[in-house]
């Protein structure tokens, strides 16, 4: 279970990454949508050559062996899917309105696969790791509240309603790859062929959102800078590739698989949520020498009192 954890809180560590690198392609005008397409398309490129050289490499190897079950796949393929869009409604709620809580209610979603993984009777709910769940949710809440951003002007809903979409996004889609460590072991489709249909979703989405946004807007019109756009992109997400690569290939998949071992899957999510957080905390205090409060400290402690309340739990 230790090692599950840890596979856990390493995963949430490289989203901070990630995060860090994604963020210089917002500042730089690009968006999401378009972020999104080129990072999967690296993705599902560097996924499919593992997949194909380690097979005729290594023949017998499981690793590189491609063909799961059905059930397995679609629920691959429908975390892709949901993690577009969520990151789409994410994304205009910021822009919309203040980003601390559009983000604090997206990562919210956190609460179902620990509730599925309780009602489902594949964890049980001991006090350690209520009050640790209880206190990582707070850290997320008090984390959100606390990068601010004023509101960009209008009502409340035109931030609220898509903020609330991003967070039952948020919320299923980590249901959905969760679903796949429930499944048998011999069922399950190796880690690389779940980066493969995980990146075939999120392509579906960007294909259906692209054919929906000409059918209701008709071509768009065009831009001068889209040829640097891209060239940045593709700088940018060819840098965040490699701990994307490694967090979904070795450490959140595993992590789920043996959280789900040792009947203590529902804390995963909490776990690697709580620790992007503290990673972005040190980010900002120790890189870019932000100035943080008494409360963003008091949270920070408390979102660490929570790993260890859900660890021994």
């Amino acid at each position: 279970m230790y090692l599950g954890l840890l596979f856990a809180v390493l995963t949430g560590l490289t989203w901070v990454i990630t995060g860090a690198i994604v963020g210089s392609a917002e500042r730089r005008g690009c968006g999401a949508f378009r972020q999104q397409l080129v990072s999967t398309v690296l993705s599902l490129s560097a996924v499919s050559v593992a997949l194909v050289a380690g097979g005729r490499l290594f023949p017998d190897a499981a690793a590189f062996a491609f063909g799961a079950s059905p059930l397995p796949a679609l629920c691959m393929v429908a975390w892709g899917f949901l993690n577009f869009w969520m990151i789409f409604f994410m994304g205009r709620a910021m822009a919309r309105g203040p980003n601390g809580l559009a983000w604090t209610v997206t990562q919210s979603g956190l609460v179902f696969p620990f509730l599925m993984g309780v009602l489902s009777g594949r964890t049980d709910l001991t006090w350690a790791r209520a009050a640790g769940f209880a206190m990582i949710v707070g850290n997320v809440v008090v984390s959100g509240l606390a990068r601010g951003g004023g509101a960009k002007g209008g009502s409340t809903l035109r931030w609220f309603l898509p903020a609330l979409a991003a967070f039952v996004l948020c919320g299923a889609n980590q249901c959905a790859v969760n679903l796949v460590s429930y499944l048998p072991a011999q069922t399950r489709p190796e880690n690389l062929e779940r980066m493969f249909w995980g990146s075939v979703g999120t392509l579906t989405a960007w294909a259906a959102f692209t054919a929906g946004r000409r059918l209701v807007e008709g071509p768009a019109p065009r831009d001068p800078d889209l040829r640097g756009k891209y060239l940045f992109l593709l700088r940018v997400c060819a840098a965040a590739l490699i701990p994307g690569f490694v967090a979904s290939c070795w450490f959140h998949f595993n992590a789920l698989d043996r959280l789900e071992a040792a009947g203590a899957i529902a804390v995963a999510s909490p776990m690697e949520v709580n620790a992007c957080l503290v990673g972005f905390f040190l980010y900002g205090r120790l890189v870019l020498r932000e100035r943080t409060t008494v409360l963003q400290g008091a949270a920070f402690a408390m979102g660490l009192l929570g790993v260890v309340l859900i660890a021994l739990g």
